[in-house]
């Protein structure tokens, strides 16, 4: 039953059709046909992927403070 699922599924075929013979042949477009538009992401700079493999190996309190530096944009910080 699990097969015909799938291959209902991939094919756009009516599970009963499939099973039985009977009924309507297609129940709708293959899967294959309902995608996605495939994702557009920017190439990183050199820069960017050392700041990004540095981030992934900082603890949750480090990942913290560097990004409320960064969203700082600018503004004044005391030096004790």
């Amino acid at each position: 039953v699990e097969n015909l699922i799938g291959l209902a599924k991939r094919s756009g075929m009516a599970f009963e059709y499939l099973a039985t013979g009977r009924g309507e042949r297609v129940f709708g477009p293959p899967v294959s046909a309902i995608a996605e538009e495939p994702a557009q992401y920017r190439r990183l700079d050199d820069q960017q992927r050392v700041l990004l493999a540095r981030f992934d190996t900082l603890a949750p309190r480090q990942r913290s403070g560097l990004l409320d530096l960064l969203l700082a944009e600018g503004k004044t910080r005391r030096r004790r």
